[in-house]
Parts: structure tokens; C-alpha cells; sequence
């Protein structure tokens, strides 16, 4: 009778015939049948050369797509195949793509262990194909409360690559004009090479973003489009460009992915002009003008707690100042612009000129109340310009009965300053003998302020009285 031998002979990987980094496969050529359900991915490597090679990596899994027989195809898991892609010198190209296992990798259908390929024995891919495939954007989230801009890939892109001005943030698919959409002027990256990139937008760009009424104010008006040159995938010598989102086919923010600004506005610097009388303040953050409360800043002396202070009594807001500005320009109140001009103890130069701020001073444009800043924290004055301007006398009235000359002035006047031979009464522009020059003994009790009421001497009285030209 004939004896049947058993194979007990290990079978033996005769080719690593393909890797397909396009597809995410790979074939194993073996010189006999081969188990198919004994195959454990995990147990092959891929590595950058045979002999000490720089890079390598062992799979954590995969699926086997060939039946029983010479000739195994694999599909890798995408997470390996990301992880691969990353990697710039491993199975990048048809030099640095090498293959092995250990013996427990499969078996053939006598349960034979496969002859295990070591390190230094690894097998070359004879047959390379590179990644050919455009990476596309699969969502994206936006956080105006860090300026960030986060990217997520269909596969691995090379984060150096990255240029933000590529970038357009929009309120709806189709948008015409500012304020409906931002192009972003740059950003930059920390991230490293992979499938997510996060963008650190440029805080102009981000203020640009929160200064429009209608863009991304919540996800239902938060759409990105860009153009190709965007960013690129990892592929070495021809990088395959992102695919493209135009006008039309933005893409709107994921389901929670939208972080809106939850951080309070902060006061920057101010200006003080007394020559102008006009009050300039600078923020962080776009403003919504229409919440400014002129009477919740303070001016004050110093930053300590036994400062001078006054705080604002009102005050207009210029007109050319509208909501998603981060600069208000507001005209001093006539009662504010008296006390700070007779006042020697606070705002007479940057010394001591300082400002505070009160609790739901302003908002900014998600409707976050500025942050208050106590006396202690105060802000010292940027420019400051003092009173240089010369008051003029726009008008008077001269009262017989009450012995009473009424001026008005364009400016705040010390009435402890006014002098009464300073002040001539004529009869026309001329200045001819029908005039009357007032003594000294012409005085004031009016408090400083626009108008003054110099009280006539009974004998300045007199001379007017008799020169009917003039009285």
C-alpha cells in the first residue's frame, strides 16, 4: 500500500508582489495554498529598508479579501494607512517599502506556520502604486471664543503646506458681497501632519468675523468654501491639492462644531483731547456701539484708591461710530468738560489722566458686557491733549435794570480769572469816543462754566448810562 506523507514543510512568501497606497491594499505571492482564516495582520510589518531600517510599522489589523490560495490581498485598516502616510519615508515610494512577518502571521492547509521574513530579510515591493487621490474636506469646526479653525481630512495632508488665505467664511451657500462673507488674510498652524489641522486665525481676521451682524453669529450661518490651494496631502513627489469648495457649494459648520464668543471685551487704551473736548476709546473686540453707556467709564487720577475721580455724566457718541467698530469717539458733556477743565487735580496732562470702568459699560457683538476695570486696574492715557485753544465770546446780553453784562462763551471759562477793564463797551465795531472801558471794580460770584454774569460797577453803570451811544 502507499503511505500518504504529511506536509509538514512551512510555507514560504516567494513575492511582495503590490502595495497600492491609493487603494490601501497590498498582495503576497506564497509558493503553496495558504489558509486564508489563519491570517493575523497583526503580526506583518511594513519597514523602510532591509538592513537597519529608520521606519517601520506593524499593522493592527485589516481585512483579508482573496480566498484560499498562492495569493493573499489585504486591505489595510485606515487608520494604519493614515498612519502610514504620515510617515514621510516608509511606503512613500518604490524604494523605502519593504515587507516581513513572524512565523505566526498564517498557515498553510496543513496548519503549517508560514516561514517567518525577519528584518534583515524583508521582501522589496516589486510593484508601487502612490497615493493619486485629492484629500477632501470631510467638516470643520469654528471657535471664535479661541480663534480657532479646525480641519478635518479625508486622509493625512501635509500641515506646512497649509495656506489660510485660501479660506472664505460665509453666512449661506451663495454669497454676493461684505459683510456676507470673510476671506481669510492668513493663519497659521501648530498642528502636526495629519488628517486634523487646526488654524490659529489672525486676530484681525477674527475681529473681521465678529464685526458683521450676520456671519457666523450660530451654525445655521457658518459655511466655508476654498480653493485648492488650501493644503496638500503627503504624496512626495506630486501632492495631490484638496478638493475645492466654491461659492455655491460652501460647506456649513458640523452639528455642535460651532463655538461662538463667550469672552468679554476689554478696554485697550484711550485718548483725551480737552482741546476737542472728545473722549476716544479703544477695544479688543468689534463693538456693538448701540449698548455704550457713556456714563459707566470714569475718569480718574491715578490707580490708587484715594484717586480723584469723575465719572462721566453723559455724553454723545460721533455719529461716524457704528456697531462693529472696535474704536468710539464720544463728545464730553458740558458738565464733565467743566469739572475736568477747572479741576487742577486730575486731567491736566498724562500724568493724571487715567480711566475705569463701571459694570455693562458696553457690548460687544455676541452681546458680552465689556469687562470692568476697578480704580486700582485702571488704565493710564494714551495721548492726551490739554485745552490750547483760546475761548471766544460768541455772545452777551447787557441787562440795565440788573446792573448784569451776560457772556457766553465757546469754552469753559474760570470766572476767578475774569477781569473787567478787559471788557470795553462801544457803541459800533469802530471804537470811537462813544465807548465805555470797565473798571476792575466790575466783578463776578458766577461759578466757572460757559456763561458768566459780570456784575457792572455802579460807577461803570454810570458812564454807560451817560453815553446814550453806547447804553
Amino acid at each position: 500500500a502507499t503511505a500518504l506523507v504529511p506536509d509538514t514543510a512551512s510555507p514560504e512568501l516567494v513575492t511582495f508582489s503590490e502595495f497600492n497606497l491609493d487603494l490601501g491594499t497590498m498582495t503576497l505571492l506564497f509558493d503553496e495554498t495558504v489558509n486564508v482564516s489563519t491570517v493575523n495582520l497583526t503580526e506583518l510589518r511594513l519597514q523602510s529598508f532591509v538592513r537597519s531600517p529608520q521606519y517601520m510599522f506593524t499593522l493592527s489589523g485589516g481585512l483579508v479579501t482573496s480566498q484560499d490560495g498562492t495569493i493573499v490581498n489585504i486591505t489595510l485598516l485606515k487608520a494604519d494607512l493614515d498612519q502610514i502616510k504620515v510617515m514621510p519615508h516608509l511606503c512613500s515610494d518604490e524604494n523605502n517599502c519593504w515587507l516581513g512577518f513572524s512565523a505566526r502571521f498564517l498557515r498553510d492547509m496543513a496548519m503549517n506556520y508560514v516561514a517567518a521574513v525577519p528584518i534583515s530579510r524583508a521582501l522589496e515591493s516589486r510593484i508601487f502604486v502612490d497615493d493619486q487621490t485629492s484629500p477632501f474636506l470631510d467638516y470643520y469646526d469654528l471657535d471664535l471664543n479661541s480663534g480657532t479653525l479646525m480641519l478635518s481630512f479625508s486622509e493625512p495632508v501635509l500641515s506646512s503646506s497649509l495656506d489660510a488665505s485660501a479660506l472664505v467664511i460665509q453666512n449661506d451657500l451663495h454669497v454676493t458681497e461684505p459683510p456676507d462673507y470673510v476671506q481669510l488674510t492668513g493663519g497659521s498652524t501648530m498642528s502636526s501632519d495629519g488628517a486634523l489641522i487646526t488654524i490659529d486665525l489672525l486676530e484681525k481676521d477674527v475681529n473681521a468675523i465678529k464685526a458683521s451682524a450676520t456671519l457666523a453669529t450660530s451654525s445655521s450661518n457658518t459655511y466655508l468654501v476654498f480653493t485648492e490651494d488650501l493644503i496638500s496631502d503627503m504624496v512626495q513627489r506630486r501632492p495631490n491639492k484638496v478638493v475645492p469648495r466654491s461659492n455655491g457649494d460652501a460647506l456649513l459648520v458640523r452639528d455642535g462644531g460651532y463655538n461662538a464668543d463667550v469672552t468679554m471685551p476689554r478696554l485697550l487704551s484711550f485718548n483725551l483731547d480737552l482741546d476737542d473736548d472728545v473722549l476716544t476709546l479703544s477695544f479688543d473686540e468689534p463693538l456693538r456701539i448701540s449698548s455704550l453707556n457713556t456714563s459707566n467709564f470714569q475718569l480718574v487720577s491715578d490707580n490708587r484708591t484715594s484717586s480723584v475721580t469723575r465719572r462721566l455724566s453723559g455724553g454723545r457718541i460721533d455719529d461716524s461710530y457704528v456697531n462693529g467698530t472696535m474704536q468710539v469717539l464720544i463728545h464730553l458733556h458740558s458738565s464733565d468738560i467743566r469739572i475736568l477743565k477747572i479741576d487742577t487735580n486730575i486731567c491736566t496732562g498724562r500724568e493724571n489722566s487715567w480711566i475705569s470702568v463701571f459694570p455693562r459699560a458696553v457690548q460687544d457683538m455676541a452681546g458680552n458686557w465689556a469687562r470692568s476695570l476697578a480704580v486700582t486696574s485702571a488704565i493710564q492715557v494714551t495721548d492726551f491733549v490739554g485745552d490750547a485753544t483760546a475761548a471766544m465770546l460768541t455772545s452777551y446780553v447787557l441787562d440795565m435794570d440788573s446792573s448784569e453784562l451776560l457772556l457766553t462763551f465757546d469754552d469753559i471759562i474760570n470766572a476767578k480769572t475774569l477781569f473787567g477793564p478787559a471788557f470795553t463797551l462801544q457803541a459800533d465795531q469802530s471804537r470811537n469816543r462813544d465807548f465805555v472801558t470797565l473798571s476792575s471794580n466790575s466783578s463776578t460770584n458766577s461759578p466757572s462754566g460757559y456763561e458768566i454774569a459780570l456784575l457792572i460797577a455802579e460807577g461803570d453803570l454810570n458812564l454807560v448810562k451817560a453815553n446814550r451811544e453806547v447804553g
